[in-house]
């Protein structure tokens, strides 16, 4: 048996044997992220899917993807409650055990994301204590901008995420001959935008499965604005919601190359 006096900081523990400590009690909860029992709450997040994000040392998100219908929409509470001193167990990747990460508190941080007119996801931020390790931040963030293979501190070490910050640092690559911006998601891979004076690329990689955009798929503006302007747009999507222009055109093929 485990109980949450016996969890160690950045230890492995199996949700089994979390779920067992509990007994016929555990009530279960978010799809069984959520488990209640015996004076306990834990939540098993994993850290490679949309569902939890890890945005700073200090705060992890849960984004719940809502359905297309608004008949089929559940109805959604200002925040999702959870007891005091919630316990925080995160899964790196799929079929890894847990990690203990500390304790989790609900804040007033929350909201809706919407493509178009529809909301397509309501999201929750909850404190994290203590914060994370440096290093072991690094291994578990969930999204970060790289410029030039440099990580720009959006979502960041200190602070709260900022999203005119994201779009003011790539709008300034509109000024610039040549740069390398690549946009990371755990469990979504990266998108690529290259760019060397006159050329524009486009890449998404996911594992060995590599595709290039065809650029660019508007009329306007002209040329190589046009590319840069598609590029940047499809970056912005991907950072904020993970997916593609719809209207973005795939060259055909689907393994990397080195």
């Amino acid at each position: 048996m485990t109980r949450a006096t016996e969890l160690k900081l950045y230890q492995s523990y199996a949700r089994s044997r979390i779920l067992d400590s509990l007994a016929s009690a555990v009530v279960l909860k978010w799809s069984g992220d959520l488990a209640i029992g015996g004076g306990t709450a834990y939540v098993f997040a994993g850290l490679s899917t949309e569902r939890w994000q890890i945005l700073t040392p200090d705060m992890i998100r849960r984004e719940v993807q809502l359905p297309g219908d608004p008949a089929k929409r559940p109805k959604w509470k200002v925040t999702l409650s959870i007891p005091r001193g919630t316990l925080l167990l995160g899964q790196p990747k799929p079929r890894d055990p847990f990690l203990f990460l500390g304790e989790i508190a609900p804040t007033r941080n929350n909201g809706s994301r919407s493509l178009g007119h529809i909301a397509s996801a309501r999201w929750d931020d909850y404190l994290l204590k203590p914060r994370l390790p440096r290093q072991m931040w690094a291994q578990l963030r969930f999204r970060c901008l790289y410029i030039d293979e440099r990580i720009v501190p959006i979502d960041s070490w200190v602070g709260r995420p900022d999203p005119n910050r994201f779009i003011e640092t790539i709008e300034r690559l509109r000024g610039r001959r040549r740069v390398v911006a690549k946009v990371y998601r755990r469990g979504g891979g990266t998108l690529t935008y290259t760019k060397q004076q006159r050329t524009r690329s486009l890449v998404y990689e996911s594992g060995a499965t590599s595709r290039r955009a065809l650029l660019p798929y508007t009329s306007w503006p002209k040329g190589a604005a046009a590319d840069e302007q598609t590029a940047l747009e499809a970056l912005m999507v991907f950072w904020s919601y993970g997916t593609f222009l719809p209207s973005i055109r795939w060259n055909k093929g689907g393994r990397a190359t080195k």
